[in-house]
Protein backbone atom coordinates (compact mmCIF):
# COMPACT_ATOMS: atom_id res chain seq x y z
CA UNK A 1 0.00 0.00 0.00
CA UNK A 2 1.54 3.43 -1.03
CA UNK A 3 1.25 5.96 1.49
CA UNK A 4 -0.42 9.88 0.80
CA UNK A 5 1.78 12.85 2.30
CA UNK A 6 -1.49 13.19 4.83
CA UNK A 7 -0.73 9.60 5.93
CA UNK A 8 3.02 9.84 6.29
CA UNK A 9 2.48 13.13 8.12
CA UNK A 10 -0.22 11.27 10.44
CA UNK A 11 1.82 8.75 11.04
CA UNK A 12 5.32 10.28 11.24
CA UNK A 13 4.38 13.88 12.51
CA UNK A 14 8.37 15.23 12.22
CA UNK A 15 10.74 14.94 10.02
CA UNK A 16 8.78 13.40 7.49
CA UNK A 17 10.66 13.25 4.18
CA UNK A 18 13.42 11.44 6.46
CA UNK A 19 11.62 9.17 8.73
CA UNK A 20 9.08 7.96 6.16
CA UNK A 21 12.03 6.42 3.96
CA UNK A 22 12.16 4.21 7.71
CA UNK A 23 8.52 2.99 6.16
CA UNK A 24 9.36 2.47 2.92
CA UNK A 25 12.26 0.21 3.90
CA UNK A 26 10.12 -2.04 6.45
CA UNK A 27 7.45 -2.41 3.46
CA UNK A 28 10.02 -4.25 1.48
CA UNK A 29 9.44 -7.30 4.42
CA UNK A 30 5.82 -7.08 5.48
CA UNK A 31 2.65 -6.52 3.38
CA UNK A 32 -0.66 -7.60 4.38
CA UNK A 33 -1.09 -7.85 7.99
CA UNK A 34 -4.24 -9.72 7.74
CA UNK A 35 -4.98 -11.77 11.18
CA UNK A 36 -1.31 -10.54 12.33
CA UNK A 37 -1.15 -9.54 15.82
CA UNK A 38 1.28 -6.41 16.48
CA UNK A 39 2.65 -4.79 19.39
CA UNK A 40 3.38 -1.03 19.10
CA UNK A 41 5.69 0.35 21.86
CA UNK A 42 5.97 4.02 22.46
CA UNK A 43 4.01 5.19 20.32
CA UNK A 44 1.78 8.16 22.41
CA UNK A 45 0.20 9.89 19.63
CA UNK A 46 -0.59 6.90 17.62
CA UNK A 47 0.74 7.21 14.66
CA UNK A 48 2.86 3.92 14.31
CA UNK A 49 -0.07 2.30 15.54
CA UNK A 50 -2.06 3.49 12.21
CA UNK A 51 0.81 2.57 10.00
CA UNK A 52 -0.31 -1.31 10.77
CA UNK A 53 -3.65 -0.84 11.41
CA UNK A 54 -4.03 0.47 7.88
CA UNK A 55 -2.21 -3.00 6.38
CA UNK A 56 -5.18 -4.82 8.00
CA UNK A 57 -3.16 -5.82 11.68
CA UNK A 58 -5.10 -6.66 14.56
CA UNK A 59 -2.64 -3.67 17.16
CA UNK A 60 -1.79 -3.16 20.53
CA UNK A 61 -0.98 0.21 20.52
CA UNK A 62 1.12 1.20 23.84
CA UNK A 63 2.96 3.71 25.99
CA UNK A 64 4.36 3.78 29.34
CA UNK A 65 0.94 5.64 30.65
CA UNK A 66 -1.17 4.73 27.76
CA UNK A 67 -1.46 6.90 24.59
CA UNK A 68 -3.07 10.05 24.19
CA UNK A 69 -6.99 11.47 22.94
CA UNK A 70 -5.12 12.58 19.60
CA UNK A 71 -4.13 8.73 19.09
CA UNK A 72 -7.69 7.81 19.66
CA UNK A 73 -9.30 10.34 17.67
CA UNK A 74 -6.04 9.69 15.16
CA UNK A 75 -7.41 6.10 14.57
CA UNK A 76 -11.23 6.91 14.51
CA UNK A 77 -10.83 9.58 11.38
CA UNK A 78 -9.14 6.75 9.51
CA UNK A 79 -11.97 4.53 10.75
CA UNK A 80 -9.04 1.56 12.06
CA UNK A 81 -10.93 1.91 15.78
CA UNK A 82 -12.12 -1.92 15.73
CA UNK A 83 -8.44 -3.38 14.59
CA UNK A 84 -6.49 -1.09 17.95
CA UNK A 85 -5.81 -2.27 21.61
CA UNK A 86 -5.18 0.20 23.64
CA UNK A 87 -2.37 -0.31 26.87
CA UNK A 88 0.38 0.76 28.78
CA UNK A 89 3.65 -0.92 28.67
CA UNK A 90 6.77 -0.57 30.08
CA UNK A 91 9.38 -1.51 27.34
CA UNK A 92 11.91 -2.87 30.07
CA UNK A 93 9.16 -5.02 32.07
CA UNK A 94 6.97 -5.92 29.20
CA UNK A 95 3.46 -7.74 30.63
CA UNK A 96 2.82 -10.42 27.92
CA UNK A 97 3.56 -13.83 27.13
CA UNK A 98 6.36 -15.17 25.61
CA UNK A 99 5.72 -15.95 21.66
CA UNK A 100 2.70 -13.85 21.86
CA UNK A 101 2.99 -11.25 18.48
CA UNK A 102 3.80 -11.24 14.94
CA UNK A 103 5.76 -8.02 14.92
CA UNK A 104 6.94 -5.56 17.95
CA UNK A 105 7.72 -2.43 16.51
CA UNK A 106 9.15 1.14 18.18
CA UNK A 107 9.90 4.54 16.80
CA UNK A 108 12.73 6.54 18.53
CA UNK A 109 12.08 4.80 21.86
CA UNK A 110 15.37 3.13 22.87
CA UNK A 111 17.38 6.46 23.33
CA UNK A 112 14.85 7.31 26.49
CA UNK A 113 15.65 4.38 28.45
CA UNK A 114 18.64 6.34 29.17
CA UNK A 115 21.57 3.16 29.78
CA UNK A 116 22.68 0.46 27.63
CA UNK A 117 21.70 -1.75 30.01
CA UNK A 118 18.19 -0.91 29.72
CA UNK A 119 18.16 -0.79 25.92
CA UNK A 120 19.50 -4.63 26.41
CA UNK A 121 17.06 -5.55 28.79
CA UNK A 122 13.99 -3.88 26.32
CA UNK A 123 15.58 -5.94 23.25
CA UNK A 124 15.46 -9.30 24.85
CA UNK A 125 12.13 -8.50 26.10
CA UNK A 126 11.04 -8.07 22.12
CA UNK A 127 12.67 -10.96 21.53
CA UNK A 128 10.53 -12.63 23.91
CA UNK A 129 7.28 -11.77 23.27
CA UNK A 130 8.08 -12.27 19.69
CA UNK A 131 6.59 -15.34 17.88
CA UNK A 132 9.10 -17.62 15.88
CA UNK A 133 9.72 -16.08 12.67
CA UNK A 134 8.31 -12.95 14.10
CA UNK A 135 9.57 -9.35 12.93
CA UNK A 136 11.11 -6.54 15.17
CA UNK A 137 10.64 -3.77 13.06
CA UNK A 138 12.05 -0.71 14.47
CA UNK A 139 13.51 3.04 13.45
CA UNK A 140 15.96 4.72 15.84
CA UNK A 141 17.90 8.15 16.36
CA UNK A 142 21.67 7.48 16.02
CA UNK A 143 24.46 9.75 17.53
CA UNK A 144 25.48 10.55 14.16
CA UNK A 145 28.05 13.06 13.45
CA UNK A 146 29.63 15.52 16.06
CA UNK A 147 28.10 18.23 14.44
CA UNK A 148 24.84 16.72 15.55
CA UNK A 149 26.12 16.33 18.96
CA UNK A 150 27.30 19.44 19.76
CA UNK A 151 23.59 21.15 17.97
CA UNK A 152 21.83 18.52 20.37
CA UNK A 153 23.42 19.88 23.46
CA UNK A 154 22.93 23.27 22.76
CA UNK A 155 19.19 23.14 21.35
CA UNK A 156 17.55 19.43 22.28
CA UNK A 157 16.54 19.88 25.85
CA UNK A 158 15.94 15.98 26.44
CA UNK A 159 19.34 15.49 24.93
CA UNK A 160 21.24 15.56 28.57
CA UNK A 161 19.55 12.28 29.02
CA UNK A 162 18.64 10.59 25.39
CA UNK A 163 21.24 7.51 25.22
CA UNK A 164 21.49 8.10 21.30
CA UNK A 165 22.44 4.79 19.17
CA UNK A 166 25.98 4.06 18.17
CA UNK A 167 26.81 2.28 14.85
CA UNK A 168 29.35 0.29 16.18
CA UNK A 169 27.34 -1.20 18.80
CA UNK A 170 24.18 -2.33 17.00
CA UNK A 171 25.25 -5.93 16.66
CA UNK A 172 25.84 -6.18 19.98
CA UNK A 173 22.78 -5.04 21.29
CA UNK A 174 20.64 -6.75 18.27
CA UNK A 175 22.91 -9.78 18.94
CA UNK A 176 19.68 -12.05 19.53
CA UNK A 177 18.47 -12.15 15.92
CA UNK A 178 20.53 -14.11 13.73
CA UNK A 179 18.47 -12.34 10.66
CA UNK A 180 18.84 -8.39 10.50
CA UNK A 181 18.47 -6.09 8.05
CA UNK A 182 19.01 -2.40 8.32
CA UNK A 183 18.84 1.33 6.63
CA UNK A 184 20.25 4.28 7.30
CA UNK A 185 18.95 8.19 6.28
CA UNK A 186 18.77 11.56 6.95
CA UNK A 187 22.06 14.33 8.15
CA UNK A 188 20.74 17.60 7.08
CA UNK A 189 16.74 17.30 7.26
CA UNK A 190 16.96 17.53 11.26
CA UNK A 191 18.43 20.93 11.15
CA UNK A 192 15.25 22.64 9.96
CA UNK A 193 13.52 24.49 12.70
CA UNK A 194 9.92 24.04 11.08
CA UNK A 195 8.47 21.46 8.96
CA UNK A 196 8.61 23.05 5.89
CA UNK A 197 12.57 23.54 6.27
CA UNK A 198 12.63 20.30 6.98
CA UNK A 199 11.23 18.81 4.43
CA UNK A 200 12.81 21.01 2.04
CA UNK A 201 16.33 19.57 3.93
CA UNK A 202 15.17 16.21 3.66
CA UNK A 203 14.60 16.35 -0.29
CA UNK A 204 18.50 17.57 0.15
CA UNK A 205 18.94 14.79 2.07
CA UNK A 206 17.50 12.27 -0.59
CA UNK A 207 19.74 13.33 -2.90
CA UNK A 208 22.84 13.42 -0.87
CA UNK A 209 22.53 11.13 1.58
CA UNK A 210 24.49 8.16 -0.77
CA UNK A 211 27.53 10.55 -0.38
CA UNK A 212 27.69 10.85 2.82
CA UNK A 213 29.47 8.03 5.03
CA UNK A 214 26.67 6.00 6.45
CA UNK A 215 27.98 6.53 10.09
CA UNK A 216 27.59 10.37 9.93
CA UNK A 217 23.54 9.81 9.08
CA UNK A 218 20.83 10.20 12.07
CA UNK A 219 18.37 7.77 11.45
CA UNK A 220 18.49 4.11 11.24
CA UNK A 221 16.05 1.50 10.53
CA UNK A 222 15.67 -1.92 11.01
CA UNK A 223 14.14 -5.19 10.10
CA UNK A 224 15.09 -7.87 12.30
CA UNK A 225 13.57 -11.97 12.18
CA UNK A 226 13.71 -14.23 15.44
CA UNK A 227 14.30 -17.61 14.69
CA UNK A 228 14.82 -20.47 17.17
CA UNK A 229 16.08 -23.74 16.11
CA UNK A 230 14.65 -26.64 17.82
CA UNK A 231 16.43 -29.25 18.37
CA UNK A 232 15.29 -32.63 17.39
CA UNK A 233 15.79 -35.51 20.12
CA UNK A 234 15.89 -38.90 18.29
Amino acid sequence: MKLTWIQKKDIIEWDIVNWSKALKFCDQFINDLSRKKILVIGDKNGGLSLYFALKNATVYATDLNGVSIYAKELHNTYNVLNRVIYGCADFIHLEYPSNEFDIVAFKSVLGALRTKENQITAIAESHRVLKNEGLLVFSENLDASWFHQILRKKFVKWAKYWRYLNVNEIEELFVSFPEKHFAQFGFFGTLGRSELQRTLLGLLDTVSNPFIPQKYLYILAGVLKKQVIIKSVL
